[in-house]
Parts: structure tokens; sequence; C-alpha cells
């Protein structure tokens, strides 16, 4: 029986294909009755019992960013997020539907005996009747799981489910010519049969003929017509009847469509970026829709397909016959065709809509105009109902900016939540750096820096990256000690944090443990930086195509932003200048690394072809060491190294062991000895405009409901978090089989070959064993990133052989004091 996998692309081979198992969504509703806009008011139509021109945001956005509300009146009115439950042991959504009795219905995914289940609620999500398998009510007696790759319930109860019933459908051999990129025969063996369950509880095998051409589809979903529309990948998209299979019509027929959506009788494709709609009784193109389309291409995000377990944009039928809604990942709009504007109904920045971990699978509408979105959210299933409260006002009174160099998932998902406890307070979240332009950090900090003296500047600061130390000498944030004196943080994350003074200026939200796994002989000796070096040196023989130290070795700049977050603390005075023989011995042991791996790196390339830019992607400390599990165990890497960031990454570490019991796991010291890795340093700024709504927001972030929330940016802080069994569980017990990674690899000789690992929950002793470990570091490894980008930038030249040792660290110093003296 095959497993859910999920496939992580490593070093090994550049082509390895991404799968989440067939947990492909819906299409959208087709009983939908509400409204919808993007910045822009319009029409005063009704939505539900809510008047279009009360839901839209009547804000607008200045120069700055910043939202400034019209003083003369205070717009009311608010679509409220609310959470509701979901059966038990459900893990991947895969629809969900209002019925027409009124009642919610969706199907899930269960790992726990790799099954389908459909369950209803008949009190708006808060209770659901136990799950039918979706082989019960198709009389089916094998059970399928996995094997399902579309399904689509419909609102007067059908069910429409494809299948690879194929014989030889655990055979590997598919996927395996998909990842050597011989991709039209990726799916030549699998046969998709289908199967309708229709209102009255009646089954019937679909025969679809030669109407579906691709042995392989991913995606169907009913219409409002009661007819089945299924992408045909490569020949557009088919609309057959379910009760007997003849096809009505095909849609951009020898096309290759990527997702479809339906809204009353309305159909809308994407394909290469682009987006078309259709009239589903006439089957011609609609002409009318140009304002929608213009909004939706603009967000690159909307028409951009990139996970197979959720859809960016979704539709459903609108309050009026020529009305739609849809759903992206800023909110909810409504758009009346022939019109010149979208109106946006509910703003994605005040609720889950934004989250980073939040995927839309499905949604509808219910009589009332209440809107039900379901979401995969990592591996939970999350439902969330958005009702209208016209006592809410439609933006909130206070905005809190919150400010990081860089973007920060974690931030984004805690504000969330945060909005969800403090309707009130609406978080700006500004990061310096976009990565789309050519700002650099210097350039930014120097912005915030400008801003913050001048008083203009974010009230929350993430210091990820940012020289604190400064900031504090210079009385830029204010004392957390206050804030914090009732959040129950680890006391040797807090005491690394607390002056002698009792004064707390910054405290990470997050941390990560630097770590180690490998061969136990060799990973024994590693005790720091210069033993590292060391091992790298023993087993210098065994490099060559494909055979490396570590993820991090396979270029200059990688092997330095690998081994510099444990080693800065090693090589910083105090006043944040920084220790010159320290750092020499910093780029000599690291050099010893490189030079063990230069000509495995260039037979490499030579051997696949490659450009420089394979090597030269960003490999800093802080990635999750799980991302180089797969390469330890097929044997690129002799050591995978990294962060300990989450839970998970603890699965991964301990299942290795598990495949190869000659591996283990520790501790990766480098020049400093104890170090952490902290994550998410928050601070507010001395001169925030919004004070009292700033120390809202970082308590909250010390709260259990915030250090609990699904993320890989880090452990949790909070003591009671942590030290909890059910947290690095993730809900499980030991033992359990959360699902499984993959990757595949050439083996040296041409072939192509898969492996992959099951996710297994680690034993109490495992977990105990990093928790204590965790308890005992007492080194923050402090990342600021100008000196970051100058040890990198000369030392890269060192080891290239550019420049000499002496004259990078000559550089390297004077561009630390040159930005100090700034």
């Amino acid at each position: 029986m095959r497993k859910i996998k999920r496939w992580k692309q490593g070093i090994a081979v550049a082509g390895v294909i991404a799968l989440t198992g067939s947990l492909f969504a819906g299409c959208g509703g087709a009983d939908g009755k509400n409204s919808g806009s993007k910045g822009k008011t319009g029409s005063s139509n009704q939505a539900g019992n809510a008047d279009t021109a009360d839901l839209v945001n009547v804000n607008t956005d200045n120069s700055d960013g910043k939202k400034t509300k019209d003083e003369s009146t205070k717009a009311m009115g608010r679509f409220l997020e609310n959470d509701l439950t979901v059966p038990e042991n459900s893990q991947f959504l895969r629809d969900v539907k209002v019925l027409d009795s009124g009642a919610l219905r969706m199907v899930y995914y269960s790992t726990a005996d790799n099954c389908y289940y459909a369950a209803d609620s008949a009190d708006n999500g808060e209770t659901w009747t136990n799950g039918k398998s979706l082989e019960e009510l198709l009389g089916l007696k094998e059970n399928l799981g996995e094997y399902i790759s579309v399904v689509s319930a419909a609102a007067d109860g059908s069910i429409f489910v494809g299948a690879d019933l194929s014989p030889d459908r655990d055979n590997e051999n598919a996927q395996t010519t998909a990842d050597s990129g011989e991709e039209d025969s990726a799916y030549d063996n699998l046969k998709m049969e289908f199967f309708y369950l229709s209102p009255d509880g009646n089954v019937q095998k679909v025969d679809t003929g030669d109407t579906i051409q691709s042995s392989y589809t991913f995606q169907a979903c009913f219409t409002e017509n009661g007819t089945v529309l299924i992408v045909d990948p490569g020949n557009g998209v088919a609309e057959i009847n379910p009760s007997d299979g003849s096809l009505v019509r095909r849609y951009e027929e020898g096309i290759s469509v990527d997702f479809i959506g339906t809204a009353g009788k309305m159909l809308f494709t994407i394909q290469d970026q682009t987006l078309h709609g259709y009239d589903l009784d006439t089957g011609k193109p609609l002409d009318n829709i140009s304002a929608l389309t213009e909004q939706i291409q603009s967000d690159e995000q909307d028409v951009n397909w990139t996970t197979t377990s959720s859809f960016p944009l979704m539709f459903l039928k609108g309050d009026e016959d020529n009305s739609l809604f849809y759903i992206d990942h800023t909110g909810v709009y409504r758009y009346v065709l022939g019109g010149s504007t979208v109106e946006q109904i509910i703003d994605g920045s005040l609720n889950s809509l934004s989250s980073p971990d939040t995927g839309t699978v499905a949604w509808g509408q219910d009589s009332d105009g209440n809107f039900y979105v379901g979401c995969n959210a990592g591996e939970d299933i999350r439902i969330y109902s958005y009702v209208y409260s016209k006592d809410t006002p439609t933006t909130p009174d206070t905005e809190l900016t919150v400010y990081s160099l860089k973007d920060s998932d974690f931030i984004k998902q805690a504000a969330v939540l945060f909005q969800k406890k403090y309707p009130d307070i609406y978080v700006n979240i500004e990061a310096g750096m976009s990565g789309d332009d050519s700002v650099t950090d210097t350039d930014a900090l120097k912005v915030l820096n400008t801003e913050i003296m001048a008083g203009t500047g974010p009230d929350v600061l993430l210091l990820d990256g940012i020289s604190e130390d400064t900031y504090i000498e210079r009385g830029m944030l204010e004392n957390l000690s206050g804030v914090l004196k009732d959040e129950d943080i680890l006391p040797n994350i807090k005491d690394a944090y607390t002056k002698e003074d009792g004064s707390i200026y910054t405290m990470p939200v997050k941390f990560g443990i630097p770590m180690i796994e490998g061969n136990k002989d060799i990973i024994a000796g590693i005790t720091d930086l210069t033993t590292e070096a060391d091992a790298a040196e023993s087993q210098k023989d065994s490099y060559g195509k494909l055979k490396f130290f570590s993820s991090f070795s396979i270029s200059p700049s990688g092997l330095i932003q690998g081994t510099i977050d444990n080693s800065t603390p090693a090589w910083m005075n105090e006043d944040g200048t920084l220790k010159e023989d320290a750092l020499k011995e910093y780029l000599e042991q690291v050099n010893r690394i490189w030079q063990t791996q230069k000509d495995a790196i260039e037979e490499t390339k030579k051997a696949y072809q490659m450009g420089d830019d394979w090597a030269n992607s960003d490999r800093s400390g802080y990635t999750n060491i799980a991302g180089s599990i797969t390469d330890l165990l097929v044997k690129v890497n002799t050591v995978a190294a990294g962060g300990l960031l989450s839970p998970e990454g603890l699965v991964y570490l301990d299942s290795a062991k598990k495949v190869d019991p000659d591996l283990d796991y520790r501790l990766l010291n480098g020049q400093s000895e104890n170090c952490f890795y902290p994550r998410s340093i928050v601070g507010i700024s001395a001169k925030a405009s919004e004070k009292e709504a700033a120390e809202k927001f970082v308590k909250f972030l010390f709260e259990e409901e915030s250090q609990r929330a699904s993320n890989d940016e880090g452990l949790a802080v909070n003591s009671k978090v942590y030290e909890d069994m059910a947290y690095w569980k993730m809900g499980k017990s030991s033992g359990d089989t959360i699902g499984s990674i993959g990757t595949s690899y050439d083996t040296g000789d041409g072939n192509i070959k898969q492996f992959v690992m099951d996710e297994i929950i680690p034993e109490d002793e495992a977990i105990q064993n990093i928790m204590d470990l965790g308890k005992t570091l007492t080194v923050p490894a402090k990342s600021n990133q100008i000196i970051r980008n100058a040890v990198t930038e000369s030392g890269e030249k060192y080891l290239n052989g550019e420049t000499g040792l002496d004259d990078a660290v000559k550089e390297i110093m004077q561009e630390v004091n040159l930005y100090l003296s700034e």
C-alpha cells in the first residue's frame, strides 16, 4: 500500500518533483449568496443581511503604506472569523459544501486508516456526524485510500469520485519516470475510474469512454446544472453527465489547464497564468469580465498553482445571477459581470486567509449570508465561518506596525491569531527588504533608523539580523521586564537576555538547536569547528560526484553561512567590534573544510552540466536540518547539519536512525559552545506611537496559543509548551507514522532511484533527551546581517584563493567598524 509522501528537494538531483499524495480539492461552490471587492467601492446589492456599501473597506492607502480613516465617518460592519470543529482524525480536506438542507458536508482523508470520509454537520460546524468512508458509500469492498485522486461533493448530496484502479498502481516506476524528466509518460500505466453517488443514494460506475484522454486527472467538480467538470491534462476541461458518462461539452480543447473553478452558471479556468471565463449554459466565453481578469491576473499568487493540497483562487455563486464571489490570500471579493470595479467584502489581512500556513480548499455560503471556508494548514484541517457583525468597525481603530528586516511567516501567522483575540487592533507588518528590489540590508537599516529617530518608525521590531545591542545602547528600545514578568519563558533563554539590573530589552519568541547527524563514529569526534574540519579531512577520499561532506559545503558562501552562527559569539566583543584573532581562526577552519570539497564540486558540475548557481543558494545554519536528512540517507552527504527548529525536525532526525542504525545526532558546537539560535527576536521601540497595543502584542507572542502555532521557524520558548510531550508528538503517540518524505537521486551510474522514509513519532526517551539538551544552551547566536554579509563576501574571496587570509580579515574588520561608526 502506498503512503502519502511529501517529496523534499535535496541536492541529490535537480529534477525532483513535489508530491503530496493525491490530495486535490474541489472546484468552489454552486451554492453561494453573498458579495465581494479588491479595495474599491461599488454596488449596494445585498450580501446576506448586510448591505455591500457597509461591507466595503472605506480605508485608503497613503504613500507610506499605512491605512488612514476618513475622520468624518466611522464605517461599521465587518465579517468576523470563527473556528469550527472538524471530525476526529481528519488530516487532509478535500471538499466542503453547504447542502440544500442547510447542513455542512466535508470530505476528508484520514491517515489513521488510509481512508476518505464524508461527514455532515447540522449545527453550522459545532458537531459532526461520524464520517462514512467513501468506499462504504460507493459500495466498494476495497480500501482505495490514497488511490483516490478527485473528490467532489454537490449541494444536493451527490458525490463524484475518481480513483486509480490499475493493477500495477503500487508500482513506483511511473513516478520515477517523472522524476527523470519524462513527464509525458509519468502516468501511462495508470487507469482512472469514476464513480457517482446520486442524491437518492444510488451508486454507479461512470463510463467516460474515450472522453477523458489522459490516464490521470487531478480535479473534478459539480456544476449547478448537475454535470461534472473534469480537468483532462493536456486536453482542456471535459463536462460530462455523471449518470451515463456522456460528454456535454469540452472547453479549451488541446490546452493544458492548471485548475478550474465554478460560480453558478460560470466556469473559470486558469492556464498559463491567465484567467478565462465561460457560460456553462452555452459554452461560450464570457466577454464582460475584463475588470475581473485584470484584477486577478495582477496578483501572481492567484494564478500560480504551487501545491496539490489547496487552491490559490476559488469562485462562488454571487447574490445575483450576474454576480460572483472569489476568494484568495487577500480576502473575499464580489464582482458584477460587466462592472468596472471589484469589491472587497472581507479583508484577509484581518483573519486567517492571509496566514502563510493556510491553503484554501473549498467554500460555500448559507442562506443567512455566512461564508464557510475549508483549509488545509500543514497537517491539520481548518474550517472557518465568516459571520457579519454590524456593530464591529469595518477596520480596527488601532493600527500596530511590526517591522522585520526580512519577511517572517511566523509573525504573519501570529498576527492573525492576535487579531482574532484583539479585533480592535490591526497589525500592519512591514519588511525592510522585499527581495524584489535592489534594497540592501544597509539601505533598509538606514531607513529604519531614520524613521525611529524621527518618531515615525514601527511600534514593534523583529531584530533578527539587526544589531540589537546597538539599539539598546542608544536607548531605542523599551524595557520589557514588566511586560514579560508573568510569562513562563525557559530560564536559560530568559537569563541570556536579562541584564544585570534585571532589565530586558529583547527576547526571542522561538529558538533552534544546532544539530549534526551522521555516522556515530564520525560525529562522536566533532566537538567544535576545528574537529568538524578534522572530520571533513578524514573523509576526503569518499568525496566525488554527488558525494560531499554536508549540504553546506558545496560552495564557499554556503559553507560560511552554514557555520557562522554558532561561531560568531566567539569573536564578538561587548561593544559590537570583532576579535581579530578569533575571526582569523574561524576562516582558517572553514577553509580546511572547503579544500576537501572543491574537486567533488567541480566533478559534479561537469557531470551534470550545472552552473555556479546550483551551489550558491542560501544555506544558513538557521535552516531546518530536516531539509538535509534525505541527502544524508542516500549517501550524498557525510553529515547533515543545521538547526532543529520544530518537533517535526526531531521526527526526521530520529526516523533517520530507524532507517540506518549506524546514524546518531548530537549538538553541533562551532567556535562557541552551548549556543542556541534565537528566532523572531522581539523588541518595542522607545518611540512607539501605539505602546499599549505593542505591549499586548509582545505579551501575546509568548503565550501558549501563539507558541503552539504550527510553524517550522523555531521551538517554543514557553516552558509549559516546550515541556509538553504532546507538543513534541504533535498530538500523536510514539511510534505513529505521520507520513513520509522522499527524494529521487542519481545512483552514479545514470539510474534514478527513489528513496522514501517514514516519519515516525519518537519515543519518550529521545524526546526527553532533546528537551533536556535545549535547556542547557545559554549562548545566543546573535546574527547581525551586516557582519554576516561582510564575513561571507570577504571570506568567499579567501576560500576561492582570490585574496589572502590577512587581507580578508582586514576587509571584514574595516567593513564592520564602518557600520558601527554610522
